[in-house]
């Protein structure tokens, strides 16, 4: 497997799970995070919105780098067709978790590659099994704020994992924000390795 590494790859996101799965496939790149509104708009759907925001984080960065290969991503939590965003502090991710507890939840998570004024995205799938939780299980969770930065408050590459009971995927790495299988396919698409 050979990437051309002519181009400049830029990550167009701050988040440091994105940035290490990206560092799996061993290509240089530069972090320089898009800074956009990601408020949901009214009537979105779940897949509109993850798709919406993906191309919105690589088109903001793209005036600025004309030629280089920019790569962005967005993530939502759904629970019977309802967006669970970024908890918007502790109380919020309490009763996120608490209306998880004991059900399947459904992760969306959206990968997009600008190159040469064309966009392509593949939006990941990805279903989770909260286990049952308790109260006291969720505050003990809960003492570290990092799950604010977590779609559905859901840090699964840190303890969340200890809230699921099974994960159903093709895609293992779009729990995590960035599915790396589409990513490699969306590569592919733009020439840009060859598999």
């Amino acid at each position: 497997m050979r990437f051309n590494l002519t181009h400049q790859y830029i990550l167009a996101s701050s988040s440091p799970m994105r940035q290490r799965i990206l560092k799996q496939l061993d290509i240089p790149f530069s972090i320089i995070p898009s800074h956009i509104d990601e408020s949901i708009l009214e009537n979105e759907k779940p897949d509109a919105l993850v798709s919406r925001l993906g191309r919105q984080k690589c088109e903001a960065l793209a005036s600025q780098y004309p030629d280089a290969v920019l790569i962005s991503g967005d993530q939502v939590m759904t629970l019977d067709n309802e967006i669970l965003g970024k908890p918007s502090d502790i109380d919020d991710a309490f009763q996120q978790l608490s209306r998880c507890s004991g059900h399947w939840v459904t992760s969306l998570s959206n990968v997009s590659v600008l190159f040469k004024d064309t966009v392509l995205q593949k939006t990941a799938t990805c279903r989770v099994k909260f286990r049952t939780l308790s109260e006291a299980s969720i505050r003990s969770y809960l003492k570290d704020d990092i799950v604010l930065n977590c779609a559905g408050s859901l840090c699964v590459e840190g303890l969340g994992v200890l809230l699921l009971e099974g994960i159903e995927s093709t895609d293992p790495f779009s729990i995590y924000g960035m599915p790396l299988i589409a990513l490699t396919e969306l590569f592919q698409h733009h020439d840009l390795v060859d598999l």
